[in-house]
């Protein structure tokens, strides 16, 4: 099973060079970084808010989390994609804020 890292600029920037997404044949070719292809997604993320990891569950998800520690519903949010290639080109997504309060320890 294919192998995906997300990466998201430090600085907030315009455009599609903020998201980055590497894909590996399978683990063993992440770890010895070999076979490995990647590109920018379109996705632009909003400049209060950080990838703050991803995972597979049959869509593609990621998981922001905003930078600022605030209480309520606003501090996680998850959009899910279909398939890689609606999140490298930031369509047919859906999300939702969750009830996560991370702590801001």
């Amino acid at each position: 099973m294919p192998v995906s890292l997300v990466f998201e600029r430090n600085a907030d920037v315009s455009g599609v060079v903020e998201v980055f997404v590497q894909s590996y044949p399978t683990l063993g070719d992440l770890m010895g970084d070999t076979n490995g292809t990647g590109s920018f997604s379109a996705i632009d993320v909003n400049p209060d808010y950080s990838i703050a990891g991803a995972f597979f569950d049959g869509d593609y998800n990621l998981v922001f989390e905003k930078d600022a520690d605030v209480s309520g519903v606003v501090e996680v949010f998850v959009q899910s994609y279909p398939t890689l290639g609606d999140l490298m080109g930031d369509t047919n997504g859906t999300g939702s804020f969750s009830a996560i309060d991370v702590n801001p320890d």
